[in-house]
């Protein structure tokens, strides 16, 4: 299960030129330990030639509150389509989470925690992208809209 990720890009234009997209962000810059609850650059279905950043950690439009967002890291593939949380988003709204590692815990080789973890990357490629989801939540309160996401790598 991916706990988190490497961002560490040099310069940003590597990312607009590898997925071609034509706005830029403000200071998007290289980030070795990007994790959950943070914001993440992302590139969605909806706008393919648009980066944007979003909330990693998925809160399904239809949940009452924010807490909901820390149960939502890394969807799995065997349960995507069919989990209330997972399938409206899994047809309709993907995205992609540029990247150039990520980090993984070696449970095999160590049986119990802290885990030394392991940075995966791509020989031939900086910067690659992670399949993704997201859904837009509404806070009832404020009537304020929050974009989130969850991918997996595992």
């Amino acid at each position: 299960m991916c706990g988190a990720y490497g961002f560490s890009v040099k310069d940003a234009k590597e990312v607009y030129d590898r997925f071609e997209v034509v706005n830029q962000l403000e200071d998007l810059k290289a980030r070795w330990n990007v994790r959950p609850g943070q914001m993440n650059p992302v590139i969605t279905s909806a706008s393919p030639n648009q980066i944007s950043r979003m909330f990693w950690g998925l809160i399904p439009h239809w949940a009452k509150d924010k807490s909901f967002a820390y149960k939502t890291i890394n969807a799995r593939a065997e349960t995507v389509a069919t989990l209330a949380t997972y399938k409206e988003p899994f047809r309709h709204k993907r995205c992609i989470v540029p990247a150039t590692g990520f980090y993984e815990p070696d449970k095999i080789h160590f049986t119990k925690p802290p885990y030394p973890w392991h940075y995966f990357k791509l020989k031939d490629q900086k910067v690659f992208g992670i399949a993704g989801l997201y859904d837009v939540w509404k806070d009832r309160e404020t009537g304020k809209e929050m974009y989130t996401s969850d991918f997996s790598v595992s």
